[in-house]
């Protein structure tokens, strides 16, 4: 089993390095962690590997792409939008790519700005995907929370998914589709692909808080800090 995740400088510091202790200590299988910019050696966690996300295959010079346009980041004539930020968002695809495409077996992406609270056995994985190629968290009528997705490399419909999922970065799909991030991209392969998915919000429905996971079994294990509440955390922790 692999657990992975992602982060940025600032939020390595701000969360991410918490994160990586508490994945350390619940989670036993192995740890990656994508930088684009490499964490001091004697900043980083002891059991986690490192990797550098600059190097990953098509993450550099779909970059450079973005940096094109600033629209690609999210900036917009009237302001910041998030569904337009690809650049952004991408990193986090590339990352899980890249690991992806080598290893079997069951990997869990996990937002860095989380914590992981309580051990994740391997009994409790397996639940999470209830035989299936991919656990998420879908909200049906709006696009999937991908702070934890699940993905169960050795099932058989998982190939296909793989595929069309890469295809959205590798060939610019991402670029059809109404917004440009990494949920819209999971939920078009989802639907092309027709692979097997155990979705663990069953119930969301629109007008329920955004913020599914604290109503969903992972609640008791993983806290995600999404949005501004990782910084208001760090904010706490510091005054």
């Amino acid at each position: 089993m692999i657990l992975v995740t992602s982060f940025s400088p600032q939020g390595y510091e701000a969360y991410g390095k918490s994160m990586l202790e508490s994945a350390f200590q619940n989670f036993k299988g192995s740890i990656i962690a994508y930088y684009d910019e490499e964490p001091e050696e004697r900043n980083k966690v002891e059991g986690v590997i490192y990797a550098d996300l600059t190097k990953t295959y098509g993450f550099k010079s779909f970059s450079e792409y973005m940096d094109r346009s600033p629209v690609f980041s999210g900036k917009t004539p009237a302001g910041y939008n998030y569904n337009y930020d690809a650049k952004k968002f991408s990193k986090k695809v590339f990352a899980q790519l890249d690991v992806l495409k080598p290893n079997t077996g069951k990997v869990l992406w996990v937002d860095s700005d989380s914590l992981i609270t309580k051990p994740l056995t391997e009994e409790f994985i397996s639940s999470l995907f209830n035989g299936k190629a991919l656990s998420h968290l879908g909200r049906a009528g709006f696009h999937t929370e991908t702070g934890f997705v699940g993905f169960d490399t050795d099932k058989h419909d998982f190939p296909k998914f793989l595929e069309k999922y890469t295809e959205c970065y590798r060939k610019g799909r991402v670029f059809t589709l109404q917004r440009w991030h990494d949920c819209a991209a999971f939920d078009w392969a989802l639907e092309q692909s027709g692979a097997s998915a155990n979705n663990l919000s069953p119930n969301w429905k629109m007008g329920d808080d955004l913020d599914v996971m604290p109503s969903t079994v992972l609640s008791g294990y993983i806290l995600h800090m999404k949005g501004n509440k990782k910084w208001k955390q760090t904010e706490s922790a510091t005054a």
